[in-house]
């Protein structure tokens, strides 16, 4: 659902035309979709904001490797494989180009499904001394979203050019009665 949903915002944010037949294979038969696999550039594409042209990238799993050259995309130091990356760049240059000059900058965003939501109303019959330390021990053991601060934190400081980097929480939304 985050995927689609994402390749969405960008697509209508930047007004770019989407195809989606890019991602999507059927069997022989064509009776069974499927995502294809080994294809990380979901959306490239030119964004005029009226007064400057911007080229705008969605990659999907796009690796950073540890690279020496400071001029060249990559990481300060180990491999790192976001979820999503959009990178944007000034529409009359090359990324690689962009790279090298500093102009591109790149966004980082990562799925992720264990947060739990706590509510007030939840606590009503519940001790909160428990419930906090419920909370530390998920913490302690890598459960909570703690950790998943943390790898946000290493992709911008780890992945050369990072604007920001943003966790993806899919949640409820609840009508008003």
């Amino acid at each position: 659902w985050l995927f689609f949903k994402l390749i969405e915002i960008v697509r209508d944010v930047f007004n770019i035309s989407f195809d989606s037949s890019d991602l999507i294979s059927s069997d022989t038969d064509n009776i069974c979709l499927h995502l294809r696999q080994g294809k990380n550039t979901i959306i490239r594409g030119k964004h005029n904001s009226g007064n400057r042209l911007l080229n705008v990238r969605l990659d999907y799993n796009r690796t950073f490797s540890k690279q020496e050259d400071k001029s060249k995309n990559g990481s300060w130091t180990i491999s790192m494989r976001p979820d999503y990356t959009l990178s944007i760049w000034p529409g009359e240059t090359e990324e690689l180009n962009a790279e090298e000059d500093n102009t591109i900058v790149h966004i980082h965003f990562d799925a992720k499904y264990r947060l739990e939501k706590l509510l007030i109303n939840d606590l009503k019959d519940r001790n909160i001394d428990k419930v906090l330390d419920e909370e530390k021990a998920d913490r302690e053991i890598d459960v909570y979203k703690r950790g998943d601060l943390l790898k946000m934190h290493a992709y911008k400081d780890a992945i050369r050019r990072t604007g920001g980097a943003y966790i993806l929480y899919p949640g409820i939304q609840r009508k008003e009665d």
